[in-house]
């Protein structure tokens, strides 16, 4: 009897003790292990290069409008030419106006002053400068950047015709440039 007593304790011990009962693996989250690639290959990579910046003033983006085109060519001749021919608007408000320009072939072949007004500076609707109430350093500067419009290749180009691209100078405050 005693045998029978401890092959029943042994065999009652030995169902305790299964894997049915033992606890199970947690998945850890994470990459999944490749045992098929070499050890040096399974470490993550550099990070990817992050995308190239667009420049939002680039007259060669695709799908932009001709005049948007012949502004952008207009502005980045404006800032390679500041020294050669400097403006600083001399009303307290704010300075609006177009340059007229005729393109042909690609290149700006007459430019001049389209219309000029002023944007008070508490705000509200733009008003228009008769020709004789126009700053003669703004017609001055039109003038001084005209040759420089001239010699742009522009490529690529806006399609011929006349365009007026409009732009902005802040006004005076304390005898400063605002911005």
């Amino acid at each position: 009897m005693t045998r029978s007593l401890l092959f029943l304790a042994l065999l009652l011990t030995a169902s305790a003790c299964t894997d049915r009962d033992a606890p199970r693996p947690v998945p850890v989250p994470g990459p999944a292990k490749d045992d098929t690639r070499p050890l040096s290959s399974r470490e993550p990579g550099p990070p990817p290069a992050p995308a190239a910046a667009v420049d939002p003033d680039d007259p060669a983006e695709p799908g932009i409008s001709d005049l948007a085109r012949l502004a952008r060519y207009v502005f980045k001749t404006m800032q390679g030419h500041e020294e050669v021919c400097p403006f600083d608007n001399p009303f307290r408000d704010r300075l609006h106006f177009a340059i007229g320009i005729e393109v042909k072939g690609g290149r700006m072949v007459r430019v001049a002053l389209g219309h000029v007004g002023l944007e008070p500076e508490a705000g509200g609707e733009v008003r228009a400068l008769a020709e004789a109430q126009r700053p003669r350093e703004l017609t001055a500067y039109i003038v001084c950047l005209a040759p420089h419009l001239g010699s742009v290749e522009m490529a690529p180009s806006p399609a011929d015709g006349t365009y007026e691209p409009v732009y902005t100078f802040g006004g005076r405050v304390g005898g400063r440039a605002a911005p």
